[in-house]
């Protein structure tokens, strides 16, 4: 058996240093042989593509990543991928786009507290990866993880929300949207992304000035991707969000709602088709924004229409 591991940082390879979380990786590797030691016949290829804390993450680690995976990963029976928490789903969802295909499991490893710390998961979140790709499991793109009080399990890469402040535990949504698009483009588009995407993400609250962001858009931005209240709502009946919704429309720039679902809903979502608003399936807010970068990035190549990205965009 070939493990490809590739260690990108994050607090499952750090030490405290006066008083700060650092950045290292001697401890992961020592952590990796010892728990390798228990299966036989086991080939161990470490890569680093870079280091980093996972808040510094950007569109270059991400194609970083693709490349290494490309050039490494023939031949090998899994990959684990050790990451920081704060960014990880971002880097999971753009690998499950990316090898939507991929014919071994890739899991995403990190840990909530550096490995020393007797709180930490990030040993349990190891072994569980490690224990699955030993057993086989059905190829896909992975976050291995154990909740307090919980055993460790894997998540569907796709399925996983954000964490919560002040909270370290994993959820995942159910029933999410699980469409992936054309894997040749998510893929090209990962191996050149840009520092940082053309998307505006607003996620709206009481008294929202949206009429702002107005002058940004086509300059600055090509995408909007809004977040509703957990009702699937907006305030529709606000006139920023209108001016909003209507320089977008005269500069084609798509407006995309997360969170509203088919079925009886309020009267205020009646007014989301004449504001120009593209309800989406159920996609999590990290996958919807990580699809909605590539497929951005695609266009921006020249691969694909701005029709064609909604198109993919909708795809359930």
């Amino acid at each position: 058996m070939r493990i490809l591991l590739i260690y990108t940082g994050g607090t499952i390879g750090s030490d405290v240093h006066n008083g700060y979380i650092c950045v290292g990786k001697d401890k992961l590797q020592v952590l990796v042989r010892e728990l390798l030691s228990d299966i036989p016949d086991v080939e161990i290829d470490i890569q680093n593509p870079y280091t980093i804390l996972s808040e510094q993450l950007s569109g270059q680690h991400i194609s970083l990543l693709t490349g290494c995976i490309d050039e490494h990963m023939e031949g090998c029976d899994g990959i684990i991928i050790t990451h920081g928490t704060d960014s990880l789903i971002y880097t999971a969802c753009a690998c499950a786009y990316a090898y939507s295909d991929t014919a071994v499991p890739i899991m995403l490893v990190s840990s909530n507290y550096v490995l020393e710390d007797e709180r930490a998961n990030g040993t349990a979140n190891l072994s569980c990866a490690l224990e699955n790709i030993k057993n086989r499991v059905n190829p896909g793109v992975y976050i291995a993880y154990k909740n307090r009080d919980c055993e460790p399990r894997l998540y569907d890469a796709l399925e996983v929300l954000p964490h919560q402040m002040y909270d370290d535990g994993l959820f995942a949504l159910e029933r999410a949207c699980m469409s992936k698009g054309e894997v040749s483009l998510m893929h090209k588009a990962c191996l050149d992304l840009s520092e940082s995407p053309r998307i505006l993400w607003l996620r709206c609250c009481p008294g929202m000035d949206y009429e702002t962001f107005s002058a940004l858009l086509g300059d600055s931005y090509d995408y909007i991707l809004l977040d509703s209240y957990h009702s699937g709502t907006l305030n529709t009946s606000s006139e920023s969000l209108k001016v909003l919704c209507s320089e977008a429309m005269k500069k084609n720039v798509p407006v995309y709602l997360l969170g509203a679902e088919r079925g009886i809903s309020y009267e205020s979502t009646a007014s989301y088709e004449d504001l120009g608003i593209i309800v989406l399936p159920r996609l999590t807010c990290i996958a919807a924004y990580m699809k909605l970068w590539l497929l951005g990035e695609a266009a921006a190549m020249g691969e694909l229409g701005r029709e064609e990205v909604t198109a993919y965009m909708l795809e359930e």
